[in-house]
């Protein structure tokens, strides 16, 4: 499956639109990157989702691992937002470990309540850890950070 990141400048798949967000917009100006959110809690996935929206990314939430596999499959993704601490039918490193070996250099934003140390991770240059509550500015600024080449990412933020 095809995905785009931000080296893909020039190809803008069928149905994309411009960005709005100023910070993103410098970026991306052609594209509407694809971000998956999964939360279990409907009002954090809510919140989460609108941010994204502001900033000129299209979120996509899945409320479960199930509905995150099935969006991974159908959708091109730029990167995916998961909750660590899930409730539900698989945790959210479980989802990781699994996108990992669907694509390993699918950037993922980890996030957190409570502290990372029971969780064993390998170093990953396309993997972040954020810890709530977090503000919008912060994960937009961690996703620029991530998604967009480093030079670009610090003439964007400015």
């Amino acid at each position: 499956m095809q995905r785009w990141f931000p080296h893909h400048f020039g190809a803008v798949p069928h149905g994309r639109r411009a960005c709005t967000y100023p910070d993103v917009a410098a970026a991306f100006p052609l594209m509407r990157l694809n971000i998956l959110v999964t939360e279990s809690h409907a009002l954090v996935r809510e919140v989460i989702t609108r941010a994204l929206s502001v900033a000129g990314f299209n979120g996509i939430a899945a409320d479960d691992a199930t509905q995150a596999r099935a969006i991974y499959r159908d959708v091109p993704l730029s990167c995916c937002i998961i909750d660590v601490s899930r409730s539900g039918d698989t945790s959210g490193v479980e989802l990781l470990r699994w996108l990992r070996r669907q694509e390993e250099a699918l950037p993922v934003v980890l996030t957190c309540g409570m502290g990372m140390d029971d969780v064993k991770l390998r170093p990953d240059h396309a993997l972040r850890i954020i810890a709530k509550p977090f503000g919008a500015r912060s994960l937009i600024e961690l996703l620029g950070g991530l998604i967009m080449p480093s030079g670009e990412a610090s003439a964007a933020m400015g």
